[in-house]
């Protein structure tokens, strides 16, 4: 019990500046113990904020000569009170019915079926599937126990047990989308059609829509932080608007980035990322794509520039060192007649037709 604290005069046996309150109840307790084994946690990163909170209010009430046993009392106390904590220990007690009390034996083996059924689909919906939709990747007995205790739920007393679909997806996806150490071999992620795959070729589609090159690991890395919640597609957006000013250096200050930098993301009917409604490189340079399209006489979806100047435009780049820029439009018109695409088109046939017979005739032939 608690011997109450001691504001002007602590008693001789304890002085306040040798207790370390992370070592008595916040350091080495299950609940840090618990933070520690696995940080990505939903439910474990409310405690590790908790946690971090309520070490500054132990070492403020030590210096004011708390004594421990109060201290430790009021930590456990303000935990009583957690909404997260409540609704963990209210779920612990029904699955410890579920499992060891007198509730049917037949409950808990229907929740660790329905459970291992819902990991195994959130996996294959992100993409760790093959070709015929078999799992990629092994689910233990451990692992659904863990998702069990992890997202489980009691919505009002005497309910059912019940997964919360967000708790566990995110815990799912936490526990097989590591993010890539350095040690982590280079390169694509090894995985199938699906959600996954889906946001891949979604940011590459603005980074070639911004004719920048990203290598695939980096793209991987920004799915997985966005899957994994470490941070959003606002933020992968900017990353990869960024690589436009790194890359074209030249563009710096220019209305051209401004505008890319500030563009927002867009969303097709279906949700997905569309850069059909956004400013991006492409969409500057759409104009000058018609232009060589109307003088070779085709149209412009089938003017590829990165096939005419190059991955990183380097060929529509002109100007001398420091003074670089991207080509004008009289000067895409020039480089586009000299092309010998120019010379098969319609443009270039029916002008010198009418030119020739004009000589002729000056000719009197």
């Amino acid at each position: 019990m608690s011997t109450g604290y001691y504001p002007n005069q602590p008693p001789a046996e304890y002085v306040p500046s040798d207790y370390d309150a992370d070592e008595h109840i916040l350091g080495l307790t299950w609940l840090d113990e618990w933070t520690e084994e696995d940080p990505n946690s939903p439910i474990a990163k409310l405690a590790k904020a908790f946690i971090e909170e309520q070490a500054i209010i132990a070492k403020e009430k030590s210096a004011k000569g708390y004594s421990p046993d109060l201290i430790e009392e009021e930590f456990l106390k303000a935990l009583s009170q957690e909404q997260w904590y409540d609704d963990q220990t209210n779920a612990w007690i029904a699955l410890q019915e579920m499992r060891y009390g007198m509730a049917p034996l037949g409950e808990y083996k229907k929740l660790v079926e329905t459970t291992r059924t819902y990991i195994e689909e959130t996996l294959r919906d992100l993409g760790f599937r093959d070709s015929l939709g078999n799992l990629t990747v092994d689910v233990t007995d451990e692992f659904v126990t863990d998702v069990i205790y992890e997202a489980s739920i009691v919505p009002m007393q005497g309910a059912a047990v019940s997964l919360d679909d967000n708790v566990a997806s995110r815990y799912i996806e936490n526990k097989f989308l590591e993010k890539r150490t350095l040690d982590t071999e280079e390169g694509s992620l090894d995985i199938g059609a699906g959600q996954l795959q889906d946001l891949y070729n979604e940011l590459n589609s603005v980074a070639r829509a911004n004719f920048v090159h990203i290598p695939e690991e980096d793209l991987w890395d920004l799915v997985i932080g966005i899957k994994r919640e470490d941070f959003g597609l606002n933020f992968a957006y900017d990353v990869i608007t960024t690589r436009v000013a790194d890359q074209f250096p030249f563009l710096e200050d220019s209305p051209i980035l401004r505008r890319i930098m500030g563009s927002e993301l867009s969303f097709d009917a279906d949700g997905a990322i569309s850069t059909q409604a956004m400013s991006t490189l492409q969409s500057h340079l759409n104009p000058y794509q018609q232009r060589i399209a109307s003088l070779w006489d085709t149209t412009r979806n089938e003017i590829s520039m990165t096939d005419l100047f190059g991955d990183s435009l380097e060929d529509f780049i002109v100007g001398e060192e420091g003074e670089e820029r991207f080509m004008n439009m009289k000067e895409t018109r020039d480089w586009a007649r000299l092309h010998p695409n120019f010379k098969s088109s319609a443009n270039y046939s029916m002008p010198m037709g009418d030119i020739f017979r004009t000589l002729a005739q000056e000719l009197g032939a």
